[in-house]
């Protein structure tokens, strides 16, 4: 709080997901120095000249994913992030993303060295069929043989129960940061997201395909 009053706070965005040219969602943080202080997932069904928040904060999470299936139906993940990965809580909508409810709690696997499983990535087919992968800290014999031990959980009711269907041990990938992240909706239109250090500006730019150029939108 009170590092709140004194600076401001900062959103962390973890992602974009685009819809079409003129739907598409932000998604991650608000937090301060100290840490998240709760989720945020804004809509904007304009282009992105505004942004509106359309689903209820989740306290000390951030939502590190959200997926499509179709225009109508999609998932957002939100994680536990207070001193380490914790709960994981999965909502889903049916409207295009303008109201969400909470389908389930994502359960973690028992018998890992670090039990704090944490989200790689998130994906639908369907309306019914999705998986979302799990990266485990797995033992290592020295720094330059870490592994993770990766599980990937599957759904074929839209996200109300998982099971584990793989499991495998891998090197993690190099830490990068990307300078932007892209995404592409259902209608072929290009979205790209820049995001800087904390407390800088967010910048959003959308393809036009009639200028056949980016234009920044926000």
């Amino acid at each position: 709080s009170e590092q709140a009053d004194e600076n401001g706070v900062d959103l962390n965005v973890s992602g974009l997901c685009a819809i079409d040219k003129d739907v598409a969602f932000l998604f991650g943080g608000v937090g301060v120095a100290a840490g998240t202080i709760r989720s945020f997932l804004l809509r904007t069904a304009d282009g992105g000249k505004s942004w509106h928040e359309v689903m209820s904060p989740v306290l000390g999470s951030e939502l590190t994913h959200v997926a499509f299936s179709d225009r109508q139906h999609g998932w957002a993940l939100a994680l536990w992030a207070v001193e380490g990965p914790g709960t994981m809580l999965l909502f889903g909508s049916t409207d295009g993303g303008k109201t969400w409810r909470q389908l389930t709690e994502i359960q973690r696997s028992q018998g890992h060295a670090v039990p704090d499983g944490f989200p790689l990535s998130m994906t639908f087919t369907s309306a019914l069929n999705g998986e979302i992968e799990l990266a485990y800290e797995g033992e290592s014999t020295s720094i330059d043989d870490t592994r993770e031990e990766i599980e990937t959980l599957a759904s074929d009711d839209g996200g109300v129960t998982w099971s584990m269907v793989r499991r495998e041990t891998r090197k993690p990938p190099p830490v990068e940061t990307p300078a932007a992240h892209h995404d592409r909706g259902f209608d072929s239109t290009d979205w790209e997201l820049e995001t800087r250090a904390a407390g800088d500006s967010i910048t959003v730019r959308r393809f036009d395909g009639e200028q056949n150029h980016w234009r920044v939108t926000t």
